[in-house]
């Protein structure tokens, strides 16, 4: 399934959709919601495009969720089942999604914000790979300063 376009939200496609590509549209909530089969999420921003990007992403029912790329912390807000991500969060069954094995984020290094979220997503996911993508200068000194995550 590739959504393509403008709107306000929309759930994910079928419940037996196994790769779902967001991609240049400026909806406000993606809500995956009872996607059972669902294996890959993949939100792509062109920025050639000047649209932005989906706001909320809310992960409800993915049992077999796998791959999610590119999270964003300075477009994305994350939501798993009725928990708003935010930073700090201690991490619990109700925000923990087991099946992801990659979580990719484009992250803007130098923005503390935007910094501060990278664990906190990363605990969502914790038996992901994490793969970051910079839009500025790597900022060496986060690195140290994230340290090992459990």
């Amino acid at each position: 399934m590739c959504m393509v376009g403008r709107c306000g939200c929309t759930s994910a496609g079928a419940a037996s959709d196994r790769c779902m590509l967001h991609w240049a549209s400026s909806l406000e909530e993606l809500a995956m919601v009872s996607t059972l089969c669902l294996e890959r999420l993949i939100l792509w921003r062109d920025d050639a495009l000047h649209w932005s990007d989906c706001k909320k992403i809310k992960i409800y029912s993915t049992p077999k969720l796998q791959v999610i790329g590119y999270l964003n912390p300075a477009d994305h807000v994350l939501q798993i089942r009725d928990t708003v991500i935010k930073n700090d969060m201690k991490a619990s069954a109700a925000t923990v999604v087991p099946s992801v094995e990659v979580l990719a984020m484009t992250i803007r290094f130098g923005v503390h914000e935007e910094e501060q979220m990278v664990p906190c997503f990363h605990k969502c996911f914790p038996g992901s790979i994490t793969h970051t993508r910079s839009t500025n200068e790597a900022n060496l000194e986060f690195w140290k300063d994230v340290g090992f995550i459990q």
